[in-house]
């Protein structure tokens, strides 16, 4: 009796976790964002003065981070 008992609880624990609740169509058009159908990159901060990074160069610098 107690081995049915415990196997319900688990099965009920269980099923419980993978219901999902159906989310209303309207308020699944704002809370899911679909990805764009273009990437969108963003500009990368290049200093044109020297190649390399230079720790005292304000727009390396701010390039690095």
């Amino acid at each position: 009796m107690i081995k049915n008992l415990w196997n319900k609880f688990v099965g009920w624990l269980f099923s419980w976790q993978e219901q999902e609740e159906e989310k209303d169509e309207h308020l699944q058009l704002y809370e899911d964002v679909p990805e764009p159908e273009v990437p969108v990159e963003e500009e990368k901060i290049q200093c044109n003065t020297h190649t390399r990074f230079k720790k005292s160069c304000p727009i390396c610098v701010e390039a690095a981070q």
